[in-house]
């Protein structure tokens, strides 16, 4: 399901975005996470943050100017008012999808479309970069550990 994730951040990175990986985790995975990456690949984040709670990947975002979030997790994106939300469906069950009706989440299923979405919100003026959460991290770990 992660398939694309590295293609579509360079593609991100390249035409001006801001990539900063925000990642929920403990110390031990955010060590081996952070030297993986920077071995495997050194100039893909701008930046990266690892958290040991959810609730303070808000922080990070506000504190860091991050504008889009991607997320699996509609808890989290409901919990960030300040960015616009980006919820990756790819593997969520339908019951778990956005249903949030004072606010509108877009829902993307894949890395394509996830990038076709952030081309339009930047298009539209209002996003002048891009934050990419745990997602990539599933991706590198599946593929590439």
């Amino acid at each position: 399901n992660m398939e694309g994730c590295v293609d579509a951040l360079r593609l991100l990175s390249d035409a001006g975005h801001t990539i900063v990986l925000v990642s929920f985790c403990g110390r031990r995975r955010a060590e081996e996470t952070r030297d993986m990456l920077n071995k495997k690949f050194p100039t893909l984040f701008d930046e990266m943050y690892f958290v040991k709670d959810k609730k303070y990947k808000h922080d990070i975002a506000v504190s860091r100017g991050l504008d889009i979030m991607i997320d699996d997790r509609l808890d989290v994106l409901e919990s960030m008012p300040t960015v616009t939300p980006i919820h990756f469906i790819a593997d969520v069950p339908l019951n778990m999808r956005s249903h949030n009706k004072k606010r509108v989440i877009i829902e993307a299923v894949n890395w394509d479309a996830a990038v076709k979405e952030i081309i339009n919100i930047k298009s539209k003026g209002y996003a002048l970069g891009s934050h990419l959460d745990k997602i990539c991290y599933w991706v590198i770990n599946l593929f590439f550990t």
